[in-house]
């Protein structure tokens, strides 16, 4: 690592497990390394970090309507695979751009995925205390002000996509997003459901340390995010807990919301209705060219009444602006609470997501 010309940390969920936050927070600031993380890894370096690149996800160049991956990765001569766990969906594909690079892994147990890639070193075992012993070895260097320049850069995209928040009309998966970042506390939980959305969530979501994005970052299961949210009211009672979910998603677990009501848990789900299974169409078109309406298409639901139903609060909005003042009232008040907004996907042009139908 002292011998390279160009780095890049990428932070996995062992990291936090570990309880190694802080210790890579001074590794990267010592060294002037930029830092990326994993969904479930999200908040090991604070999203306004000067040196945080944000959140990667294999789709980040459509979403974010530039070569972000290539931008990341092309450079680096140096990879440090810090907590990495093949599942998290981080996989050699996304950072083999550009120039060689030699992988450093450190894991808890040696690499579990040798038939899918082979790091040129591999150090198993309390993670913490590795990237302490990594942090003495490598002594004084400094990488200068390539990180930097490379987090405001993705920074700077990530906000170009946030500018039309307030436009009427369904909204986008990325003015939720921001939405949600306007109206929450910079310690509240944010836990994502699975679909299209989570990644859009993963990479805008705003959070100030480990543990503040909760998501399936393995399993990916559908329904995750209400009982990961109850379970997370309940370990930190104190603090905003927020869903975002699909309405494919949240409707495989909506009888937890009884649970919630019985227990009188402060928990604030946000539903995206666009009465579809998004992630679905998504790979049918990727694969085939052409998705199975019948097979991910929804009749309407109402997700309001369903939560009126089940002793929840249940709110309707017409937008992002509309959202965003419907989550401050919900998150002072008290019980639990569904509102619920329109969502198209804003593929726009330059959104390169393969053969996808538009």
């Amino acid at each position: 690592l002292a011998l390279a010309e160009a780095p890049v940390i990428a932070i996995g969920h062992a990291a936090v497990r570990a309880g190694a936050a802080a210790t890579l927070t001074a590794l990267c600031e010592r060294h002037e390394i930029p830092a990326v993380t994993t969904y479930a890894a999200k908040g090991a370096l604070p999203s306004d970090h000067p040196l945080s690149v944000g959140t990667l996800s294999p789709y980040m160049d459509g979403i974010l309507r530039t070569a972000a991956l290539e931008e990341i990765f092309a450079d680096a001569d140096t990879i440090v695979l810090a907590g990495y766990d093949y599942a998290e969906d981080f996989r050699p594909s996304m950072w083999s751009k550009g120039r060689p690079k030699r992988i450093i892994r450190i894991g808890t147990i040696p690499n579990p995925a040798a038939q899918l890639f082979t790091p040129d070193i591999d150090l198993a075992g309390d993670v913490r205390e590795l990237l302490e012993m990594l942090a003495r070895e490598v002594g004084d260097v400094r990488f200068g002000p390539r990180g930097r320049a490379l987090a405001a850069s993705v920074a700077a995209s990530r906000a170009r996509m946030t500018q039309s928040i307030g436009a009427d009309g369904p909204a986008t998966a990325q003015e939720a997003i921001a939405a949600i970042n306007a109206a929450k506390d910079r310690d509240a939980i944010v836990v994502s459901d699975i679909g299209f959305f989570r990644h859009y969530a993963a990479i805008f979501t705003d959070v100030a340390g480990p543990n503040q994005f909760v998501t399936s970052a393995g399993g990916s299961s559908f329904g995750f995010g209400l009982p990961a949210a109850l379970g997370a009211k309940i370990a930190a009672p104190e603090r905003q807990v927020i869903v975002v979910a699909g309405d494919g998603g949240f409707h495989s677990g909506s009888q937890d919301l009884e649970t919630l009501a019985r227990l009188g848990l402060d928990i604030t789900i946000v539903v995206l209705n666009n009465n579809s299974n998004g992630l679905i169409r998504l790979y049918q078109n990727l694969g085939h060219g052409r998705d199975n309406p019948k097979a991910v298409d929804f009749a309407t639901v109402d997700f309001t009444a369903l939560a009126r139903a089940n002793g929840c609060a249940g709110v309707m909005c017409a937008s992002a602006r509309d959202l965003r003042e419907a989550l401050r009232a919900a998150l002072r008040g008290h019980g639990p609470t569904v509102i619920e907004v329109p969502l198209r996907y804003d593929y726009g042009a330059g959104a390169d997501f393969g053969a996808l139908r538009i």
